[in-house]
């Protein structure tokens, strides 16, 4: 499920596009700038789209909202740099900044979002009047098996040029409401479902 990141794709999209100083950052800002902006920040599985009907309800109720596709996801370039929070939290700094949005904010994380959203809030606590984390990660000091071999040079890389992509995608079938409406989002390869067997994540 491969698709090209190129200008005809971008010029179909409801959103937006910004040079940030690692990468293009897709956006979709609602509402206009004079009413309470709320951030939206998705998680590792499922990029911005899956903050549809929340991003729906509070424009409905008269906020401004922005939700973006981190990097390494949905729209969003993908940066050869180290994956850090620090990355994160400057994409998030950068976009708001580039979007001349100064005023005083609310930030919603989601998962791997809420470390992005708090990290934010307690470096810039002048701008952030509430923080909300849903099912935030990082909560957990955790190292298994299975993702220190991932990170191994060589080995990681293979087990993920062989079905990596199609694990990602798989996994986030998980987070449908109706998972079955989405065949897409099928079973990973047999082999990555026997190398988690093996050195099982924590569930």
């Amino acid at each position: 499920m491969s698709i090209n990141l190129d200008d005809h794709l971008r010029a179909s999209l409801p959103g937006g596009f910004i040079q940030l100083t690692d990468g293009v950052t897709y956006y979709e800002l609602a509402g206009t700038v004079d009413r309470p902006l709320v951030i939206l920040v998705h998680g590792l599985s499922v990029p911005s789209y899956i903050w549809e009907p929340a991003f729906k309800t509070l424009r409905r109720a008269g906020f401004c909202v922005l939700r973006y596709d981190l990097f390494g996801r949905g729209y969003s370039d993908r940066p050869r740099a180290a994956y850090t929070l620090d990355f994160f939290e400057r994409q998030l700094a950068e976009l708001l900044a580039a979007l001349d949005l100064r005023q005083q904010l609310s930030v919603i994380g989601l998962s791997m979002g809420g470390p992005i959203a708090a990290a934010f809030a307690a470096h810039q606590p002048a701008r952030v009047a509430r923080l909300g984390l849903i099912d935030p990660a990082g909560l957990l000091d955790w190292n298994p098996p299975s993702l220190r071999l991932l990170r191994l040079p060589v080995i990681g890389e293979l087990l993920m040029e062989l079905n990596g992509e199609q694990f990602v995608v798989s996994s986030q079938a998980s987070d449908f409401y109706n998972p079955e409406r989405f065949p897409a989002y099928g079973a990973p390869h047999p082999f990555m479902v026997l190398f988690l067997c093996i050195w099982p994540f924590p569930r």
